[in-house]
């Protein structure tokens, strides 16, 4: 399971990629709610205010950690049913700051 956090709030949105079922889902509650059919492979990546990429510890990031984030990456390979080719795709997500 992905994790993705949601600053200010420090609020964690799972998202659940399965292999098996070739879908990314974003977990709220008991619900799965999809995103994307036809997945293959997919992941974040957190990278700092400077750009550079952040090691995630197997027991997540600490608070001061969190802090440093300043953008999330969501990388993303796709074979859509009924397409000959697969498709990959990194999309980057800049943190609001604070006016």
């Amino acid at each position: 399971m992905l994790k993705l956090l949601i600053s200010p709030a420090d609020e964690r949105a799972p998202a659940r990629c399965l292999a098996s079922a070739r879908r990314l889902s974003r977990l709220v509650g008991r619900q799965s709610m999809p995103l994307a059919d036809g997945v293959t492979g997919c992941g974040f990546r957190y990278l700092d205010r400077e750009g550079a990429p952040m090691a995630i510890p197997a027991g997540g990031l600490a608070a001061a950690d969190r802090a440093r984030i300043g953008a999330v990456a969501l990388d993303l390979v796709l074979l859509p049913n009924g397409l000959a080719g697969r498709a990959e795709r990194s999309i980057l997500i800049a943190l609001r700051t604070a006016p």
